[in-house]
């Protein structure tokens, strides 16, 4: 099995040999199209919530700010269980507990 060696100050992925992998974002981000480029779906909820854009705005950028920093504090939670071996007091405690419960196989490399 290959290692993959993950070097987060650039978030970046190598595998064994030193080749710099593409992340599963970068690669969803590929196939995707931008949401909303012309602003008519924002514009129609907004209409049908009775508020306005902008308004609607900040209420989806808090939503996806929340979601971002929800996911980075599982991740954190997860990548301490992955190099230590332990299940660290946290908010996500319940949710590492699950993903040690699927026995994963394979091997992860902390970054050198």
């Amino acid at each position: 099995m290959s290692e993959i060696t993950f070097k987060a100050n650039t978030h970046q992925y190598f595998n064994s040999k030193g080749e710099e992998l593409i992340s599963a974002s970068t690669l969803v981000h590929k196939f995707t199209v931008p949401f909303d480029p012309k602003g008519e779906i924002i514009a129609g909820c907004a209409k049908k919530r009775g508020t306005t854009v902008e308004q609607l705005r900040r209420d989806w950028d808090y939503e996806r700010d929340s979601a971002c920093e929800r996911g980075h504090k599982f991740h954190t939670e997860a990548e301490n269980w992955i190099k230590t071996g332990q299940i660290q007091e946290g908010e996500y405690k319940d949710v590492v507990k699950q993903l040690v419960d699927f026995n994963l196989k394979g091997k992860l490399i902390p970054e050198r």
